[in-house]
Parts: structure tokens; sequence; C-alpha cells
């Protein structure tokens, strides 16, 4: 009786670790091979919704049981800074104005500010352009290059604007964002639809690098122009300058009333035109201005990327 009692707890405890272990390791694996059934999107009105998304912290159903699309989307790059606007009537007096002499402040706005050096001088005469290290060079326009940039740079290279040296440089850093925004086709999470969608976004891309090459090649152009108009004109502009007591004006960075993005610099000028020599220096860039202005009245001149005379590094 005895021996039968034992044999019977031992099934016991033989039948209880079984269902434990069963337990322990099937669950984990029907739940996989349920998200795996479904790769994790279920179909509302023939729309995939991706419910396995970081987004997505939760599923809604409706009344019918359909999923309800409650994204916000994917977050949006952050906004490029190249137009400023402002009330003019918050330029401030650098210094006392003397008799003659107009308040101009110089208002440098692009994306790239974090722990720069910026100086801004205004030149009474003509001045030559910075010292090209390299020409810049062209984006790729070829459907194969195209291509493996975009798959690079879409899943893996994501650059945030505090990277010295993003993938592909800035500008195409820029384009990609921008042709995404054009598309209106989001970036996939999966890396099994990752192949098609660039394949859809060649179109999108190559249409931007065209735009940003030719926009770089109208650059050159307004470089070579600047700096024959120094071997042209700077002797005779230099003499009248200096026969009017006109010297180079050093100006100052001051804050505004709005405290609006960009870093803004003022300095008291005569009427007339003047150059604005300008550098912005941050990790990984170098920004160039070799700005021509009529100064008739107060007001502000913008410098962006795209008045820029030359951009050097990761460009």
């Amino acid at each position: 009786m005895a021996m039968i009692q034992i044999k019977s707890m031992r099934i016991y405890f033989a039948l209880l670790v079984a269902v434990t272990f069963i337990v322990e390791v099937a669950a984990p694996g029907f739940a996989q091979g349920r998200k795996m059934a479904g790769i994790g999107s279920f179909t509302n009105n023939e729309k995939i919704i991706d419910v396995t998304s970081p987004e997505n912290d939760y599923v809604k159903l409706d009344s019918n049981g359909q999923v309800i699309d409650n994204r916000k989307g994917p977050p949006k790059p952050p906004k490029t800074v190249t137009v400023y606007e402002d009330d003019i009537g918050e330029v401030g007096a650098a210094e006392p104005v003397k008799d003659g002499e107009l308040t101009i402040v110089a208002t440098v706005a692009v994306p790239h500010m974090k722990k720069a050096l910026t100086k801004v001088v205004a030149y009474p005469w003509p001045m030559k352009a910075p010292v090209r290290k390299q020409p810049v060079k062209q984006l790729p326009e070829k459907d194969k290059a195209l291509r493996n940039m975009v798959l690079s740079t879409g899943y893996f290279n994501r650059a945030s604007l505090d990277v010295p040296y993003p993938p592909g440089g800035w500008r195409w850093q820029y384009a990609f964002q921008k042709a995404i925004e054009l598309s209106g086709i989001s970036v996939p999470h999966s890396i099994l639809e990752h192949y098609g969608w660039a394949d859809r976004m060649i179109p999108f891309i190559k249409a931007q690098t065209k735009v940003y090459n030719a926009f770089e090649r109208e650059r050159a152009v307004r470089f070579n122009a600047a700096n024959q108009e120094y071997l042209d004109l700077r002797t005779e502009i230099e003499d009248a300058a200096v026969h009017r007591g006109l010297t180079p004006v050093s100006m100052r960075k001051v804050a505004l009333k709005s405290n609006a993005v960009g870093m803004h610099f003022a300095g008291n000028l005569k009427p007339g035109k003047w150059w604005l020599l300008a550098t912005h220096r941050v990790p990984g860039l170098k920004y160039f201005w070799l700005l021509p202005v009529e100064i008739e009245k107060n007001g502000r001149v913008v410098l962006n990327e795209s008045n820029a005379i030359y951009v050097e590094g990761g460009w």
C-alpha cells in the first residue's frame, strides 16, 4: 500500500513538472507565432497599419472590431532655417549713431549653430572671396548610386543636426528629407520592405539632387564673379572710400527683443554700397559669405545657406 502511494506521488510530481515546462516554453512561441503570422500589421479599409511600431503604445478597436489608426505619423525633421522674418523696428542701435550713419543688423540663420565661431565685418570696398580648398562634389544622379545611398541613409544612417560629418554630406541629407516630404511615403520600419521603398523613392530623390547640383553650380559662378569684381574694381572703389573717410566696421553680436532663432550682429554704416564678409564655423562645417549690400535705411541682412559664397566640410 505504501509503495502504491509513493508511485502515485512520483507520477503526480512528474506531471506537474511536465505541465510547467509546456507552459513556459510553448506560450512565448505561440505569441511569437501570432506576431510573425500577421507580420505585425492589421488591415483596415485596405490600409496597412503597423501595430508593432514604437509610435503605437496600444491599438484601439472600433465597434466592428476594426483597428483605429491612432498614429501621429513619423517625426518631422528639424526645419531648415533659411529664411528669417522679423520686425525691422526691432533693430536696435549697436552704438551711438553718428550723423549720416545707419544701423544695420546681419543675422546668421543656418541650421547648424552649436559651438559656433562667427565673425561679420562690413567693408566699404570689394573683398577677395575665401580660398576654396576643393570644389564641392556633385550629388549622384544615376539610379544605381542613388538606390545604394537611399538604402544606407534610410535604414542605417539617419543623421541628426549635431553630427559633424553625416553620411553623404548635409546636401544629401537635405535632399533625402525633402524627397520623403514630397513623396508622402514614410520610411518603413522593416528591412524586408526597405528595398521596394528605395525603388519607389528614386524619382523623388533624383529630382532633388539635380536641383541641389544646379544650385551649387550657380554658387560657383557667384564665387568667380566676386573674385573678378575684386580684381577689376577694388583699387578704384577703395580709393574713393578712403577719400570719404570710410573704414571697415567689425559688427558686434547683439540680442533682439524677439529672441528669434539666429545670431545677430549690428554695426553703424554710412549710406552706400558695402560688402559683408562673414565666417561661421561649427564642428564639421565652415560657411563663408561675401555679400554686397546697398545701405539706404536701417534694416537687416540675412546670411543663410542660400546666399553663402562658399561652404566647406561635411557639405
